[in-house]
């Protein structure tokens, strides 16, 4: 290679270059993405025009020495002439030192040729054997970039270039094949140097350049394994050296991953095939000649654990691999034994190397091809029980295995329950576990009682408990689902009712499960759940809404421990047995001199005051003044919040066709929020009568006067009504009374399966290839009682109708490793299933097949993100069009008609066309009007016959209002857009 004064020379003369001809340049300045990790060799297509430029104008100078210079100017920070580091006084030099160093970067990747990178081998060795002068990548340059990060290069406050970058570069432009001297040097450990090394705590540490660079060398190392293999030239005594000295060093990453059947994922090439046996071969070896002092293995803080890490370090790198076998697990039971290990130190939450080897070993991922379940078995045999109950749980496929050893066999259903409970796959060698964690998640660590029942029949209390110790030992992230599990055995009842004062999450989600021994517990435990949640609002809002979140998850474990089928019927029976107060509150009441009444509209309480016979437009000052009021505006909050909570209840009955029996009608009618919700509802008796729910008199008011309710009532779907042919006159009637109902009902949309559907059943593609917004749509979709299941092509949400055992299947076969990993997604077919699997179209229920197709056109039109965004069903025009049409005609307008998506309406000047969907209006017959929506909260809102928020259904009334008044409008910006249409 050429002397180091003349690469000083072509340095400085490449810096002094730079110096004048990069400002001069017109994208001087601009960001250049060329970092080194980002570059191929291949891919010189990337490259900005100023980096072509100067590649360009580099050759012209520099001829044949352009890559020379290239390199010396990179290698030599202090030949370069340009301040090494950024400087205020010298920011034009810095800015263009800056540059050059990029520059050089990309042109030594892309165009790099054997001498350039001689140049650049010679500064690595340099670096890594410690033998330059300041230049050295491990001094810090002191200062404000004195920076250090876990032992590795940081981005800045090091010297350029790093050994990283050097690592960076080499790994896309070095062949070893045709610099074997360098490959050699590398294999051989000759560039290694030992050092002490300050950490960034302080503490010192005797280590190598080969242990700090690691990572780096690692791409370099390889390749120059694989050459020597090739040649025949690379031994398992040539991999022990390098191994023993860190094994990441000769470390494929294509050997971590292996299938079910112990083979890896991947085929291996013949070289790394020979590879991958000398680093098992390596590894078993070192494993079992694992031989340490046993107050090393309990560990400490000196000299002697320090030794012991750094021993147990390139092991554990291997460790990781998840190497095939039962011998691995064995020998950890062996090594356990000897130096007498128990929990403290085997566990996933230790820091301390051999811990985690230890535990590594025992997560068994697979045999091997000539064992078997029953040969481990046998082996086991001679540990002893606390040993396989410390591994129990991070043995994967072999806690079988493990049970029959331990004659603990019959455990099999609660291990299998567990795994599930924290959503996670039975016997995972990697368990992935679901901690319920504190949340906003209404479901986190909601208990299927009955198979914890089921799993746990007839298993003696005493197993159960070293099963949950194990557990918990294992530091694994099983401790609150343990906590669960004990609760409704009753093994942590005190404990857990003096964690509930606090507002302890897992404890509120815990109370639930408690078992009942009087009639007294499920109230008791109620009222304690409600005061939790008036209690929260003195939190910030965040804990507040995980506080009311695990108070519902505890109302769901309650309801399953008290016996109920649901949330809504333990509530029912609750609060009819707590009613006292909320049936007065809907009575009339005097304070003071005034005259109060509660009612409630759609889902909202309303004050109605009078005085001296007259009602009030507002609450008049004096009468807040009263204790009284200061309590039933509290009570009043309580009733909106029972609303909001019985509504969805009341909906899903509707849904899925639910039956109230006369005896739960009467209870009902004691409960004043679901009293008023039912007499806003159609229901339908067994006499196929239909009417306004009252359930005090329990009666139905029908189109032509009340009827007495023969045998159990069902909250009416809209389909009901629309067999009977009934539906517009029900639609129009409930309008001119202006009732409220707390959810889409008679206004409901209503889907059935077209021709299409049917012949391609069992599969629906009324929405493939519809592309959503992903957080839009899973937002919507989990409102609604769908969850994302599966990924990598594989993913379905998934929606459960557990009373007529049928799941709803949607499909996004886009979805990479989780549903709301990307921004959109694109949907596929919708399926469902009951317990003999793919149901035809045809035999799906109808209310069913509607109610699902109804949240799927949901996500569809609120979600979409298709690029003309106006996907619009005829579904939804056809339930948009009831609410106009009715609501107009109640407010006197007869200028209507609808066609499609669209509602005309003829104004006094003109006749418009407005899109039910978008609210855009045309003036017929075509020209666009534009009129945009008021903002004003206080304007009057609209009257529409259901509580659920539809802006749009808002604006279009709105617009027709306006416009068939048209000649009354005295917007210039409207009026000129008329005219010009009008005269055109």
């Amino acid at each position: 290679m050429e002397d180091s004064t003349q690469l000083d020379a072509l340095a400085l003369k490449l810096g002094q270059w730079g110096l004048h001809w990069l400002p001069a340049h017109p994208l001087f300045g601009n960001s250049l993405d060329l970092r080194t990790r980002r570059l191929k060799k291949e891919d010189p297509d990337r490259l900005p025009e100023l980096f072509k430029d100067a590649a360009e104008a580099i050759t012209a100078e520099f001829g044949k020495q352009a890559l020379m210079a290239t390199a010396a100017f990179y290698c030599t920070p202090k030949s370069r002439g340009l301040p090494l580091i950024y400087s205020r006084d010298k920011q034009e030099e810095s800015r263009v030192h800056s540059h050059l160093l990029t520059i050089c970067e990309g042109l030594l990747v892309l165009k790099g040729d054997t001498h350039s990178n001689a140049i650049l081998m010679t500064r690595l060795k340099g670096q890594l054997t410690r033998s330059l002068p300041i230049e050295n990548c491990e001094a810090l340059l002191g200062g404000m970039f004195n920076h250090f990060s876990f032992g590795r290069e940081a981005e800045y406050g090091y010297l350029k270039p790093t050994t990283t970058q050097l690592c960076e570069m080499l790994a896309e432009c070095w062949d070893p094949a045709t610099d074997s001297a360098n490959a050699e040097a590398l294999l051989n450990s000759e560039w290694n140097s030992e050092f002490e090394w300050i950490d960034n705590y302080d503490e010192k540490e005797q280590l190598c350049s080969y242990q700090i660079h690691d990572y780096a060398l690692q791409p370099l190392i390889l390749k120059s394994v694989y050459d020597a293999i090739a040649k025949d030239a690379f031994s398992y005594e040539a991999y022990c050296q390098l191994a023993d000295l860190d094994s990441y060093l000769v470390m494929d990453d294509d050997f971590m991953y292996h299938n079910d059947d112990g083979k890896l994922s991947q085929p291996l090439s013949a070289a790394q095939a020979a590879l991958y046996g000398y680093m098992q071969q390596w590894t078993w070896q070192r494993y079992q000649a694992l031989d340490l002092p046993v107050e090393m293995a309990l560990g400490s803080n000196d000299d002697a654990y320090r030794y012991r890490e750094k021993q147990l370090r390139s092991l554990t790198h291997c460790s990781d691999f998840n190497l095939p076998g039962a011998r691995w697990l064995v020998q950890t039971c062996e090594h356990i034994e000897r130096l007498g290990l128990g929990a403290k130190q085997v566990n996933a939450d230790s820091y301390d190397k051999l811990s985690r080897l230890l535990y590594n070993f025992a997560r068994f991922r697979c045999f091997e091809a000539d064992e078997n379940v029953e040969q481990l078995a046998v082996q086991l045999k001679k540990f002893k029980p606390a040993t396989l109950w410390l591994l129990l749980p991070f043995a994967g496929k072999t806690q079988k295995a493990i049970l029959n050893v331990l004659e603990a066999e019959s455990l099999i259903p609660l291990i299998e329950f567990i795994a599930l409970l924290v959503r996670d796959t039975p016997y995972n060698s990697e368990p992935q576990i679901h901690t319920f964690d504190n949340s906003e998640s209404e479901t986190c660590g909601v208990v299927d009682l009955h198979a914890f029942h089921a799993a746990v029949k007839d298993l003696p209390a005493k197993l159960i408990t070293t099963y949950f110790k194990s557990l918990k030992g294992s530091k694994l992230g099983y401790t609150r689902a343990i906590y669960l599990c004990e609760a409704i055995l009753g093994n942590n009842q005190k404990v857990l009712e003096k964690s509930i004062d606090k507002h302890n999450q897992i404890a509120v989600k815990a109370l639930g499960l408690l078992p009942i021994n009087t009639d007294q517990d499920a109230v008791k435990r109620y009222t304690t759940l409600r005061q939790v949640w008036k209690e929260c609002s003195k939190y910030g809002a965040e804990r507040q809404a995980n506080t009311r979140a695990a108070v519902t998850v505890g109302l769901k474990n309650l309801a399953q421990t008290a016996g109920y089928p649901d949330v809504a019927r333990l509530e029912w029976d609750m609060e009819s047995k707590l009613s006292e107060a909320n049936a007065q509150l809907l009575s009339e009441q005097s304070i003071g001199d005034w005259t109060v009444k509660v009612d409630i509209i759609g889902l909202k309480s309303n004050l109605q005051v009078h005085k001296d016979g007259k009602q009030l437009k507002s609450v008049p000052a004096g009468l807040r003044k009263f204790a009284e009021y200061t309590a039933l505006r509290e009570q009043m909050k309580e009733l909106d919040d029972q609303a909001r909570r019985f509504k969805q209840a009341l909906e899903n009955m509707m849904c899925m066709g639910e039956i109230l029996s006369p005896e739960t009608l009467s209870k009902l009618a004691q409960i004043a929020s679901v009293n008023c919700l039912l007499a806003n509802l159609v229901g339908i008796d067994n006499d196929g009568q239909l009417g306004l729910i009252n359930a005090t008199e329990a009666t139905l008011t029908s189109l032509n006067g009340k009827l007495p309710i023969q045998g159990d009532l069902r909250i009416a779907h809209v389909e009901d009504l629309y067999k009977t042919k009934l539906l517009s006159e029900w639609q129009r009637a409930l309008v001119e009374i202006g009732r409220v109902q707390p959810f889409k009902q008679l206004f409901r949309e209503l889907y059935v399966p077209t021709p299409a559907e049917l012949d391609s059943s069992p599969k629906s593609h009324r929405y493939s290839g519809r592309t959503i917004s992903t957080s839009v749509g899973y937002r919507l979709l989990q409102s609604r009682g769908w969850n994302a299941f599966g990924g990598e092509g594989d993913c379905v949400c998934r929606k459960l109708f557990a009373s007529a055992g049928i799941h709803a299947y949607w499909s996004f076969p886009e979805v990479h490793h989780f549903f709301s990993e990307d921004e959109v997604q694109v949907a596929d077919v919708i399926e469902f299933f009951n317990a003999d699997g793919a149901m035809a179209i045809a035999d799906v229920p109808s209310r069913l097949f509607s109610e699902v197709m109804r949240d799927a056109d949901l996500v569809a039109s609120v979600a979409v993100v298709d690029d003309d965004g106006a996907y619009w069903s005829a579904e939804l025009s056809a339930s948009r069009i009831d609410v106009v049409r009715e609501v107009m005609a109640k407010l006197g307008f007869d200028n209507l008609s609808f066609d499609g998506h669209f509602v005309y309406v003829q104004g006094k000047r003109a006749k418009y066309r407005i899109h039910l969907g978008s609210g855009n209006i045309h003036i017929m017959p075509g020209a666009y009007l534009c009129i945009v929506p008021q903002s004003d909260r206080k304007a009057k809102p609209i009257y529409l016959p259901f509580a659920e928020s539809d802006r749009k259904a808002t604006e279009v009334i709105s617009k027709a209002i306006l416009l068939s008044d048209d000649d009354r409008i005295s917007d210039d910006t409207i009026t000129q857009q008329i005219d010009a249409a009008v005269k055109a």
